[in-house]
């Protein structure tokens, strides 16, 4: 098209499979250029029209049978033939999902007129046609795959993904929508995963134990899991006697980094286990789920060999006791703290945490999407400020050196400009007059110390309604104290009744040289102004 490389890919990645079609039919060297991006990309067939689907069956369909009939040729050999998809096929990377492609290869949906499925017809798109379209697209990527019951419904499709799919699969899930799956289709495909597998997740029951058939099958040779970095366990229920098969798992697991557990129930002490035992590179752990109990948190805190690096906690029960004990434990040594929710700590928690992690470069206190504020965790300005009680002074953090992400709603900040406007009622007033630029002198100090931030932010992403008992982030109530903070990237104020205006977004872009982001401006009274300014003289800070 153009003689460079780089311009005509840049040019037909973006293009429609119709306009790539009518290129393809220009001439010889527009069709050599555009060829491997019309095929390269067949998933999108799913979603195509069904003229498109019936089109690309038939074609398999007649490719397959015209095969069929060269081979049963005497002179077959002598004869030339040229298949389609042996021509096109080595172009194509990615395919429709094998439930959607049955549906489109099934002999009878792509008919003139489409008769009833039938046996024969699901025998031989299973047995013939899929095995046929797989094997001309030899540079096949599967980048991710979900399999349900009705995938590993017959021998026939399980070996099929076995041979096929299952060795260049990186990110697969198994789910269960119906009775369960049984232990030894799990093995057998997983047997055939090779080295490219970077994310396995499990939603799913077991049922039945493991028989002659799983002996078989799960002792197959297989390339080991060497890149397998992410485990997640979701509604993972055995109702097997032996539950041999989570061991068989925890085995192939010796690289897995980071662990999501969701509702595993009796899975669990099979879990700590093969935690404790197999997985010596595991130190990300994401919790998620109400049911989770709290000897289950306490044990699966508590079983790391050297100290969780990141710890997620989300949707779990408050946490109490000996379970907040472990749970503490971790925290004073993780790098990353990230809290959806209340989960049962209180704010004084939350900055003796800061105060005696030397290594936390991330804390973020979401708000829970499924609750209102009365379960959330919020930092009350008082208990952040953490002021010494005698001398007066900002009490130094052990994380002041190494926290680069601060997300959290600060809260308890008497705004009295706010509440003369008749936008608030006094939820919080002022027990002497100024105590609310006072208070946030002392907030605004605390924060000046964390010199190493690069984001900062002051509002949940679920708020459902502004915040008003909250920093101003103007230079009237102190915001110039935030200078020296050299290395910010990014400053979200989403939510919350701030007084930013042009010339509060002046000084961030001349103190703040790594700006790149301002969010949650409002559109109205300065902050308009402000975002405006910005848009039209430093485009590159995003606004939105």
């Amino acid at each position: 098209m153009f003689n460079i490389t780089e311009l005509d890919d840049l040019i037909c990645s973006q293009l429609r499979r119709q306009d790539l079609a009518h290129c393809a039919r220009v001439n010889k060297t527009w069709h050599s250029i555009v060829i491997p991006f019309l095929w390269g990309d067949l998933s999108c067939l799913e979603h195509d029209s069904k003229a498109q689907r019936d089109a690309f069956g038939r074609l398999v369909i007649e490719d397959y049978h015209q095969g069929q009939q060269h081979r049963g040729l005497q002179d077959a050999p002598s004869l030339p033939f040229v298949s389609s998809l042996a021509k096109y096929g080595p172009f194509v990377q990615k395919l429709p999902r094998p439930s959607a492609l049955r549906s489109i290869l099934l002999p009878s949906s792509n008919s003139a007129q489409p008769q009833p499925i039938n046996d024969q017809d699901l025998e031989l798109t299973e047995q013939a046609l899929i095995p046929h379209l797989y094997v001309h697209c030899p540079n096949l990527q599967v980048p991710s795959l979900f399999l349900d019951d009705v995938d590993l419904e017959s021998d026939i499709r399980l070996r099929t993904l076995a041979q096929f799919v299952m060795p260049r699969v990186h990110r697969l899930t198994f789910g269960s929508f119906g009775t369960g799956l049984e232990a030894w289709k799990l093995k057998y495909l997983l047997n055939h995963c090779s080295s490219t597998l970077t994310e396995l997740a499990l939603l799913f029951s077991i049922v039945y134990d493991e028989d002659a058939r799983d002996e078989q099958q799960g002792q197959e040779a297989s390339a080991p899991w060497t890149r397998l970095k992410r485990l997640k366990l979701k509604r993972c229920v055995d109702g097997s006697s032996s539950k041999a098969f989570w061991t068989w798992l925890w085995k192939r697991c010796g690289q897995v980094e980071l662990l999501e557990v969701d509702n595993i129930r009796d899975v669990a002490c099979s879990l700590v286990a093969g935690i404790q035992t197999f997985m010596p590179h595991l130190n990300k752990l994401l919790l998620q789920h109400y049911s989770l109990s709290a000897t289950a948190i306490t044990d699966l805190v508590s079983s790391t060999r050297h100290g969780w690096k990141e710890l997620t906690l989300r949707h779990i029960i408050p946490l109490k006791g000996s379970t907040k004990e472990a749970v503490m434990k971790q925290c004073y040594q993780v790098e990353s703290l990230v809290l959806f929710g209340r989960c049962g700590f209180t704010d004084k928690e939350v900055v003796q945490i800061l105060s005696r992690n030397p290594v936390l470069h991330t804390l973020a206190i979401m708000e829970n999407e499924s609750s209102w504020n009365n379960r959330n965790l919020t930092l009350d300005a008082r208990a952040f400020a953490d002021v010494h009680p005698v001398t007066g002074e900002i009490q130094p953090w052990a994380c002041e050196s190494s926290l680069k992400v601060f997300k959290a709603k600060i809260t308890g900040i008497p705004r009295p400009d706010l509440q003369r406007n008749g936008m608030l009622q006094e939820k919080y007033p002022e027990k002497y007059p100024g105590e609310g630029r006072d208070m946030q002198s002392r907030v605004y100090d605390r924060l000046a110390r964390l010199t190493h931030l690069e984001e900062l932010c002051l509002a949940p992403e679920y708020e459902p309604w502004n915040q008003f008992e909250c920093l101003e982030m103007s230079l009237e109530s102190g915001l110039h104290k935030l200078a020296g903070l050299k290395k910010l990237k990014e400053l979200r104020v989403l939510s919350i009744r701030t007084r930013i205006g042009v010339k509060e977004v002046q000084w961030m872009i001349e103190q703040w040289p790594e700006l790149r982001g301002v969010y949650g401006l409002l559109e109205e009274h300065n902050d308009k102004e402000a975002a405006e300014w910005l848009r039209q003289y430093h485009p590159e800070i995003r606004t939105e």
